[in-house]
């Protein structure tokens, strides 16, 4: 094993013998201890083994990553791995949904608050995108379920990722100012796949959707207007201090005052890209 230890990185296939894959049991997967290792420092390796096993292999954040699969596959190793992974607050803290999700929406969807209590106090970062056609009710319904569950842990929401019909999205729209405290991050992606989805909210909204005005920390602020010819910045109002804008779509659709506008507003601005 000394061969191996000596190289900076191991290529190829490593061959042990019986005794020297005894003692890495031992050493690191705690053959006397249920599984995992009482060594602190061995059991923050493994910790950190889990959570990188459950990031995007890309390194990209995105609504479309399977982190309830990854959580499964860790879970089903053994007794111990699943002991331990329940015991990684980062993994939990993470909550990526999107269509190809769509399981997740049905039935009992109060899972989702059983998966963010393990977080155990950390920031939270969710990923969610509810673009689904009317016609799936049921998953709508399971939409809205959801999204209730996930308010109950707002004051910890870090960063907020939202893609999806402006209806589904109508419990955190309607959210006082003063509910995201922790906010510093939000990506905005209200598509047309509903009629006028922006005079909608317009309508309910008369003053604008104002739930992002009282985030203290909030600084980064990202808009894709990709798929609609209505901007949202007609119907959602920035926090005056933000510190970083950037904004997609085809804007040579839209009133160059929006942008005008938003430019006078936000003197705190450092970095604007459109």
């Amino acid at each position: 094993m000394a061969q191996y230890l000596s190289q900076p990185r191991i290529e190829g296939p490593v061959w042990l013998d019986q005794t020297e894959i005894s003692l890495l049991q031992t050493r690191v997967l705690g053959r006397d201890s249920g599984g995992v290792s009482r060594e602190p420092n061995l059991r923050i390796v493994l910790f950190h083994i889990f959570e990188l096993f459950c990031l995007p292999e890309d390194s990209v954040y995105h609504a479309y990553h399977d982190i309830v699969c990854c959580t499964r596959m860790l879970s089903r190793v053994c007794v111990a791995w699943r002991k331990a992974a329940l015991a990684t607050p980062r993994i939990w803290s993470r909550l990526f949904l999107a269509p190809k999700h769509s399981k997740a929406f049905l039935g009992d969807v109060s899972w989702v608050k059983e998966w963010l209590s393990r977080s155990r106090g950390l920031p939270l970062e969710l990923y969610l995108n509810f673009r689904y056609h009317s016609s799936e009710a049921a998953i709508r319904r399971g939409e809205t379920q959801l999204l209730k569950h996930i308010l109950d842990f707002r004051h910890r929401i870090r960063v907020l990722y939202l893609s999806g019909y402006p209806k589904t999205f109508l419990p955190i729209f309607h959210l006082p100012s003063s509910s995201l405290p922790s906010l510093e991050k939000v990506y905005l992606r209200i598509g047309d796949w509903e009629k006028h989805p922006m005079s909608e909210l317009r309508r309910i909204f008369p003053d604008g959707v104002q739930v992002f005005l009282g985030a203290p920390k909030l600084r980064r602020f990202e808009v894709d207007e990709t798929f609609t010819d209505d901007s949202a910045l007609t119907a959602v109002v920035l926090p005056t201090d933000l510190a970083s804008l950037t904004l997609h779509g085809s804007y040579g659709v839209f009133d160059s005052s929006i942008y005008a506008g938003i430019l006078n507003r936000h003197e705190t601005l450092v970095r604007l890209k459109i």
